[in-house]
């Protein structure tokens, strides 16, 4: 039977019930997960391709909501990094690995967790507090999701 790419998408944002999960990457496979601009959440996409004006169909996670944003306004959270301080960047997977570790496997709040502690050595001048911000805000928003798929 061959897999559609709706298979894939489904299999990817299943949450990982073969042993009790440790970090988030093993979890979930954040590769599919996007941000739209102008969009609050995480989004994931329901067709393969684009229409001829260049816009996808992209659905909340969350809520379930359906929009159309141009391609131009996605950010792919699995070719996202942190860049650090002469040494190799992160992945933003290994950042939420970090904040899950630290927080227990628990949501956090925006005072809990330096960045320090989330990327050691991390270059201020490329990751701001606001980044911090809304990397806690997607760790909640990808735990509560996987919490509530484990269920």
């Amino acid at each position: 039977m061959k897999t559609t790419f709706i298979d894939k998408i489904k299999n990817a944002l299943t949450f990982n019930k073969k042993k009790e999960p440790v970090t988030i990457s093993e979890r979930i496979n954040i590769k599919l997960l996007y941000r739209v601009k102008g969009h609050t959440g995480l989004h994931y996409p329901l067709a393969k391709g684009t229409d001829k004006a260049g816009n996808i169909s992209m659905r909340n996670w969350l809520n379930g909501k359906t929009t159309r944003p141009h391609r131009s306004m996605l950010i792919a959270l699995g070719q996202t990094f942190i860049y650090r301080n002469e040494e190799p960047p992160i992945h933003l997977s290994e950042a939420f690995d970090n904040i899950y570790k630290l927080s227990g496997g628990q949501t956090v709040n925006k005072d809990f967790i330096q960045l320090e502690q989330v990327c050691p050595n991390y270059d201020p001048d490329q990751f701001k507090k606001y980044h911090m911000e809304q990397l806690i805000s997607w760790y909640n928003e990808i735990l509560t999701k996987t919490d509530q798929l484990a269920a």
